[in-house]
């Protein structure tokens, strides 16, 4: 699924850390978590997805806190 302007920051973000595939899987799965869709993420489910996403980078060995400031930054 492709992502809308805002998703794709997020996977600018995320990529670094974990590599394409994975960030596009992470985002996919942290989405459909929060009820929202890569394709239509918008503003308002920032700050829920950041929270996840924080918490999964650390099964990554990841500061998840860091990347979880630049979402809410977005």
């Amino acid at each position: 699924m492709k992502a809308n302007p805002l998703g794709q920051k997020v996977l600018e973000i995320l990529t670094p850390k974990v590599g394409a595939i994975v960030a596009q899987a992470m985002l996919e799965k942290q989405c459909n978590a929060i009820g929202a869709s890569p394709a239509f993420l918008r503003k308002d489910h920032l700050e829920p997805l950041a929270k996840r996403i924080e918490h999964v980078l650390v099964i990554f060995g990841h500061d998840g806190k860091e990347v979880s400031n630049k979402i809410r930054a977005l």
